[in-house]
């Protein structure tokens, strides 16, 4: 979903490259050393938390004086960083130095379409939230070259 105004397409895509190249990735290292990890590992838990940080810092650079990620419009640049804005309940991250993060974080929430999204989590994913079965484990930790 490209912004509406004309020529900001670069700019979207290029967002959803830094999204998927930084942002998501490291979100999702943060989330398995601080959630998922079987083992305690301070090294791994404190470079993410740190790294997540960072990006986030990032992140509210951009939203400062714009209202999306992209510009003046909701595009798939934010639809693609949304979900790794503390994403584990069991390991938030502080955004109390992020205000526009915040605002832009409280935004999308408030739109009818993610609220629609959201209420669908438990139907797509009865066991979101739970502690991984010894099967999820296998799947998460197990798997090598195939």
């Amino acid at each position: 979903m490209p912004p509406a105004r004309a020529g900001s397409g670069s700019r979207w895509t290029n967002e959803v490259c830094w999204q998927v190249a930084g942002l998501g990735p490291m979100t999702g290292q943060y989330g398995h050393f601080h959630v998922y990890a079987p083992e305690d590992v301070p090294y791994a838990k404190a470079r993410y938390r740190n790294e997540a940080l960072r990006l986030l810092g990032v992140l509210e650079t951009r939203l400062a004086g714009r209202e999306w990620i992209a510009g003046a419009g909701y595009s798939i640049a934010d639809m693609a960083a949304y979900p790794w804005i503390n994403a584990y309940d069991r390991a938030p991250l502080d955004l109390s130095p992020f205000p526009h993060l915040r605002r832009w974080q409280a935004a999308i929430a408030a739109r009818p379409a993610t609220a629609r999204a959201y209420a669908l989590a438990r139907q797509v994913n009865p066991n979101a939230g739970q502690p991984l079965s010894d099967e999820e484990k296998q799947v998460l930790f197990g798997q090598g070259a195939r």
